[in-house]
């Protein structure tokens, strides 16, 4: 036995590993993957995508009532 560690630790037989160990790695990432998205998409995506739809829903009524469609650019 030499006393250098490395030249111990090359001679230590280490066994293969084993195919199943990474499935319970890859369920927890997948859960919180699945909890980070949908957290993002109800969050973010959900109340843009709504009050795009409501501002739409305004003009086309606000039309509707008056015949003037509001523009966003104010003419000087």
């Amino acid at each position: 036995m030499s006393s250098d560690l490395f030249e111990q630790l090359a001679e230590i037989d280490v066994p293969p590993i084993p195919d199943h160990l990474d499935q319970p790695v890859h369920d927890q990432v997948n859960r919180w993957l699945l909890v980070v998205q949908l957290g993002e998409f109800v969050l973010r995506c959900l109340p843009l995508a709504a009050w795009t739809f409501c501002r739409a829903v305004f003009c086309f009524v606000l039309f509707t009532l008056t015949g003037i469609f509001p523009s966003e650019t104010k003419r000087r």
